[in-house]
């Protein structure tokens, strides 16, 4: 395999001097490094488009203000916040 960039170059030549059990785990290292750092991009994007896919519009014929009266009408009051203040 001909190297395509010199840090190619560079990291064929150390590995080829390592004995192959080292090589061996210095390729599981970088499958690592691979799938934790640069598939992990990747895999982000994906997660948020499938959340996102599942996630519906709000479904309400409602105007604007009935919804807020809405809100405000059921909204109950409480004196848990009242000796913060």
């Amino acid at each position: 395999m001909e190297p395509k960039t010199r840090y190619e170059e560079e990291i064929l030549k150390e590995v080829s001097s390592l004995p192959e059990h080292l090589q061996s785990k210095l390729t599981r290292i970088i499958l690592l490094l691979k799938k934790e750092m640069i598939d992990d991009v990747a895999s982000e994007a994906k997660v948020t488009e499938d959340f996102l896919s599942v996630c519906g519009k709000w479904k309400d014929h409602r105007s604007v203000q009935e919804q807020i009266d809405d809100v405000s009408a059921h909204r109950k009051s409480t004196d848990r916040t009242e000796s913060l203040f």
